[in-house]
């Protein structure tokens, strides 16, 4: 990203999404960083230093005066953008680590920054009010007239929105949102749970913003599960498609902005899990798969059917891709009736009969199997 560039390395160091790659690296977040060094040559030792300080802040050290924080980590980074600045554009045989002036200094403030970075209200809410300081508000127009609704009762609460979505939240959850949406975008926060209906309108995206991370509809119905205290962000959809993708991605904005869905996307009984400590995301199917809703009931009555079209039939009652090697499962058939049962008790009968096995990757199912003889 062009303005990197002007980073120093002070700057990389407090970068949230240079932070995540340090201490929770991802293939994405590899490929990205990379490739940036590779283009961005004359720029590899600041990475390097940046990336050291962050993971010098593991080292225990004794606590000191918060005068002396401040000074200390003034000092270290004034120490490393000077010892930046100063070097000529081309380089010698480069020291030892261990004997840069920066890496020892560096290593004795760890728990100096480590305390700079936990008091930055940036990377902790406290509530809606911090949230709007986040890359994407309410704009700014409507900041006096938007609303705060929490659940102080036992029981749900439905909120009817001003664009006819509807919101189910849960109790001790709180929502914030724009009395009226009239801006590009339908935006609203969540902290806690809660179960969304949104009424379409491709014009304008619909956004929950959860504990870092972003989940856009276009409409659709779906649940976020996203607790203060929790270190997950669970995403769960029942109808229709979203999109999510944490707030921290460099291209977050792009994608909120864009009406195409973008980032990991999910389909009815799909779910992602964002481990927001790791600033990871697993994609999954929900505990309980429900059948989509369909004029015709379906059945799972099968008498000597080919278990192509068993697959089939699931796929299609559930919406859910099901993986598998056609040509070596065509000969199998399958005589069974798996009416009134769960999806995961359908696949287990189905995959004993055929001698197979099932797993979940990536919300999807994948059938394992050596095929069937016939005579």
């Amino acid at each position: 990203m062009d303005q990197y560039r002007s980073f120093k390395t002070g700057d990389f160091v407090w970068d949230p999404f240079f932070r995540q790659w340090v201490l929770a690296p991802t293939s994405e977040t590899d490929f990205f960083w990379n490739r940036w060094m590779q283009e961005n040559p004359d720029r590899t030792d600041r990475i390097h230093e940046a990336r050291t300080v962050v993971l010098s802040l593991q080292v225990k050290e004794p606590t000191l005066p918060a005068h002396e924080i401040e000074q200390v980590v003034k000092s270290t980074i004034s120490r490393i953008n000077q010892s930046s600045s100063s070097t000529p554009e081309y380089r010698q045989r480069p020291l030892p680590v261990y004997n840069r002036s920066w890496f020892r200094v560096a290593a004795s403030v760890s728990l100096i920054l480590l305390a700079g970075w936990l008091t930055l209200p940036y990377f902790r809410s406290e509530g809606p009010s911090t949230q709007l300081d986040s890359p994407f508000t309410i704009a700014k127009n409507q900041t006096s007239a938007v609303t705060d609704t929490a659940n102080t009762s036992s029981q749900p609460v439905v909120i009817h929105l001003d664009d006819g979505s509807t919101v189910t939240l849960a109790p001790a959850s709180r929502i914030h949102y724009a009395k009226n949406f009239s801006t590009p975008k339908r935006e609203v926060y969540l902290n806690g749970e809660a179960f969304f209906e949104v009424a379409k309108d491709p014009a304008h995206p619909f956004l929950v913003y959860a504990n870092g991370l972003i989940t856009k509809v276009l409409g659709t119905s779906f649940t976020v599960k996203a607790y203060e205290s929790s270190r997950e962000v669970i995403v769960e959809v029942k109808t229709g498609r979203v999109s999510v993708f944490a707030q921290s991605d460099p291209k977050a904005k792009e994608k909120a902005i864009n009406r195409e869905l973008e980032g990991v996307v999910l389909s009815p009984n799909q779910k992602i899990v964002y481990k927001t400590d790791e600033v990871r995301m697993r994609k999954t199917l929900v505990e309980k798969p429900v059948l989509l809703k369909t004029v015709v009931q379906p059945s799972f009555h099968f008498e000597d059917k080919p278990v192509s079209e068993v697959f089939a039939a699931l796929e299609k009652a559930y919406g859910v891709p099901i993986i598998y090697d056609r040509d070596l499962m065509m000969d199998c058939p399958l005589t069974a009736s798996l009416d009134s049962m769960a999806l995961y008790d359908q696949l287990t009968i189905i995959c004993k009969a055929v001698e197979a096995r099932y797993e979940l990757v990536e919300g999807q199912i994948v059938i394992h199997g050596k095929g069937c003889k016939t005579n």
